[in-house]
């Protein structure tokens, strides 16, 4: 999953620490949602993919009204 980390900061690159930042959060989040999908719902991608849809739902709400 750390490859997604990387992918994303490529993808979304600004100045170096943008990126870092980028990288890392993109991973860990991902890390944790591989966890909750093994660990506490069993297998399913269901949590997964729902959590991933809210995080782009309010990117895309911070992205709308540049709340950054």
């Amino acid at each position: 999953m750390k490859e997604l980390g990387l992918l994303h900061g490529l993808m979304l690159k600004s100045n170096l620490i943008v990126t870092i930042i980028i990288i890392l959060a993109t991973g860990i989040t991902a890390w944790l949602m591989g966890w909750l999908n093994e660990k506490e719902a069993g297998g399913s991608i269901l949590p997964g993919w729902l959590l991933h849809g809210i995080l782009n739902f309010v990117s895309a709400v911070f992205t709308m009204f540049s709340f950054y």
